[in-house]
């Protein structure tokens, strides 16, 4: 199965931390049961994505690791 994005954020080549910012004001123009893809090659990207969707009630749906990048598939819920 494979999961269809309804918007990607591309955050290769960028310290995760700054563009959680933009990835809240993405997920505010979005509808509820909709999927951002997040494209990062920071290594701390997954975790610091688990803690964020933890706080903002959003569910980070799947991963799919790469050598060069990881794939975050997030479903909006409010």
């Amino acid at each position: 199965m494979s999961i269809v994005a309804s918007k990607q954020l591309d955050y290769r080549n960028k310290d995760i931390l700054v563009p959680i910012l933009i990835l809240r004001k993405t997920l505010c123009s979005m509808r509820v049961g909709e999927i951002l893809e997040i494209l990062s090659d920071d290594p701390a990207a997954e975790m610091e994505l688990n803690a964020w969707s933890k706080l903002t009630g959003h569910t980070v749906v799947d991963v799919y690791r790469r050598e060069d990048f990881n794939r975050y598939f997030i479903q909006k819920e409010r």
